[in-house]
């Protein structure tokens, strides 16, 4: 199953959900991040943007940002399952 993030997981900050025990992503989730802020001459940790925002930027950094929500840190509705359109 995929999951995606809730509206009120979204959000949250980049920050705080490394401080709630929050993952790293994955190379490829995050080199669209890196390449986007890049190219406005800022950093992604930095500009510490919503989970949304970085959802909005690459879509699997936020399935993997919910994945290891559902799985690891057992917060009620942050992830919900990911539904086709």
């Amino acid at each position: 199953m995929v999951f995606i993030l809730s509206e009120s997981a979204g959000e949250i900050r980049w920050s705080e959900w490394r401080k709630m025990g929050g993952c790293t992503l994955s190379m490829q989730a995050e080199t669209p991040l890196h390449k986007h802020y890049y190219r406005k001459r800022e950093r992604f940790e930095r500009v510490n943007p919503t989970l949304k925002e970085v959802g909005r930027i690459s879509s699997l950094a936020e399935r993997e940002i919910a994945r290891f929500a559902h799985e690891h840190l057992n917060i009620e509705g942050f992830a919900v399952p990911e539904t086709s359109s």
